[in-house]
């Protein structure tokens, strides 16, 4: 798995190593849902109690995986990879932003 991140945002990317083919993607930000946001955002509509205390939370906005390679677990080991650097910077609540087109 190949990954992008700065302090705030980041990807990870997740390669069939045999052919160098991009088989998925999780690409995602931490916000604070008490921060001012320069696009608009229902953070502020929904219950502050759903939030940590300190209001961050991260926030999925792409899960992708390539057709062929779905229904193989790729999806959840990209969640639970971001679990596991969200629990390292201490931020526990997800919010996944569906978009249907």
């Amino acid at each position: 798995m190949k990954f992008v991140t700065e302090h705030d945002r980041g990807a990870f990317i997740f390669e069939d190593e045999k052919i160098g083919k991009k088989a998925g993607l999780i690409m995602y930000s931490i916000l604070n849902r008490d921060g001012k946001f320069p696009w608009k955002t229902i953070f502020h509509e929904i219950d502050r109690g759903l939030f940590q205390e300190d209001g961050r939370f991260v926030e999925i906005f792409q899960l992708w995986v390539a057709p062929e390679y779905r229904r193989n677990g790729i999806a959840t080991k990209l969640k639970l990879t971001l679990e596991e650097l969200a629990g390292c910077r201490e931020s526990s609540r997800f919010f996944d932003i569906a978009v249907a087109s």
